[in-house]
């Protein structure tokens, strides 16, 4: 203990409120209390009494759980930048697992090869809004613990369903008849590690955004249509966010007429004519606008596409 008695007590105080790693704990009480005795010094050349110097240099410090607050949103941002390349580096593995399935009949036309798409489209969106929103605060210190949980939940979201998916291919290959060959097995260990790689990071990035939760309950300032907002530069947003079912919708549509072009080019016209098209049509845009659709309504508020 120095004898600067008031500034050791509020470095008491500062230490019980502080939530982080001890390397990290030790780091920022010893730059507060550099900062408090350098700031006591002036004061005392400027000629106040000792207690009022330390308790100027305290006060314009600010209060210990409001600091505590701001090194904890540091803590927690800086937990869920990696983030954005773990998220990645999933998609792009998961993508070329999921090229490799879907070249082999077997899995492309099971159970497997649905849940390995359905889990690529429901990833993206959700690795892409992570990527995003981390993009737009790359430069800042702290953000909301709202906005963290966002964050969190869309990697975790993308991390999920790709698990899923990736077990769903190991079922389908360990029970099927055909050979799995070198490919596969490759493309599966490599998106079951980076699966779970990505998921160490984002269990570290939760938890420390539920620090932040627990001292301040703070909501989101924005949502995912301000996210894109601010990383397109003119999209409009308001309309977009009074209309989020409108987007979804449209969405829906969007990505069924681009199943119904993909299984065209691959599969060919139908044999019997444009009836059969349009019927093979009709169900792709129904079963992948019913996905979307199904979705956005489980996930929406939970991303932060739609507000509460």
């Amino acid at each position: 203990m120095s004898d600067h008695r008031l500034v050791d007590s509020y470095l008491t105080e500062l230490a019980g409120a502080l939530q982080l790693t001890r390397r990290r704990r030790r780091r920022v009480l010893a730059e507060a209390a550099d900062h408090l005795l350098c700031a006591t010094e002036q004061r005392l050349e400027a000629g106040e009494a000792p207690d009022a110097a330390e308790r100027g240099a305290i006060d314009a410090f600010g209060p210990a759980p409001v600091v505590a607050l701001a090194h904890e949103r540091a803590a927690a941002l800086d937990a869920a930048r990696p983030l954005g390349p773990a998220v990645a580096v999933l998609l792009a593995v998961f993508a070329a697992l999921v090229a490799i399935a879907q070249g082999r009949a077997s899995l492309a036309s099971g159970l497997a090869g649905g849940i390995a798409v359905l889990a690529m489209q429901v990833a993206a969106v959700c690795g892409v809004l992570t990527i995003v929103r981390l993009w737009r605060h790359r430069r800042e210190v702290g953000v909301a613990g709202g906005k963290l949980r966002l964050i969190g939940r869309g990697a975790l979201v993308a991390v999920a369903s790709i698990g899923a998916a990736v077990v769903a291919i190991a079922v389908a290959v360990v029970i099927g008849d055909e050979p799995a060959g070198a490919p596969l097995v490759i493309a599966l260990v490599a998106s079951a590690t980076a699966t779970i790689a990505a998921g160490a990071v984002t269990a570290s990035a939760l938890r420390r955004a539920a620090v932040v939760a627990r001292r301040a309950d703070e909501p989101a300032p924005d949502d995912a249509w301000d996210d894109l907002a601010a990383l397109a530069g003119r999209l409009p947003v308001a309309g977009l966010q009074r209309h989020p079912w409108r987007v979804a919708g449209a969405t829906a549509l969007a990505v069924g007429l681009a199943a119904a072009l993909g299984h065209l080019v691959a599969e060919g016209p139908p044999a019997d004519g444009a009836g059969d098209l349009v019927a093979v049509t009709a169900v792709l845009v129904g079963l992948e606008g019913a996905a979307v659709l199904g979705c956005f309504a489980l996930l929406g508020r939970f991303l932060g596409l739609r507000r509460a």
